[in-house]
């Protein structure tokens, strides 16, 4: 599920309950960090933010505010998924072992799968199995 501003996201947040979240910091509405300290206050969802921001001080702050893991923009896919698989290990074992959607983007680690939903259907990320191996572990 996508969000076109900070308001739009939590109202996602509060109907679905997403296990993850991934928080783009350029939200219109509510800034990307008092999206985030909203989605703390109601409880322990994931959260992975998404960035242009590259100055060590922005992801400092992003980790001072509680966000789980903190990806800088441009980025490629395979990492994204290494890293979300990471966030999710060490959640243990408050997250069960069920594909995870995070908008378009959907991570079987059971089928060591992952890929992009498209209007004209599914996109198959090319992932090694050494490199969605060694993600996982």
């Amino acid at each position: 599920m996508e969000a076109s501003d900070g308001e739009v996201g939590l109202a996602h947040h509060m109907k679905l309950k997403p296990d993850l979240v991934m928080l783009d910091v350029s939200l219109p509405r509510r800034n990307d960090f008092e999206v985030l300290a909203e989605i703390r206050r109601r409880g322990d969802t994931l959260v992975i933010m998404v960035t242009g921001r590259d100055k060590p001080i922005d992801e400092l702050q992003g980790y001072r505010c509680g966000t789980d893991d903190y990806i800088v923009k441009p980025f490629e896919p395979d990492v994204v998924v290494a890293r979300t698989t990471a966030v999710l290990r060490r959640a243990g074992g408050r997250i069960a072992n069920r594909p995870i959607r995070l908008g378009k983007l959907t991570v079987d680690q059971s089928a060591s799968a992952a890929w992009v939903g498209q209007p004209t259907g599914r996109k198959d990320l090319q992932l090694t199995p050494t490199g969605y191996l060694s993600a996982g572990s």
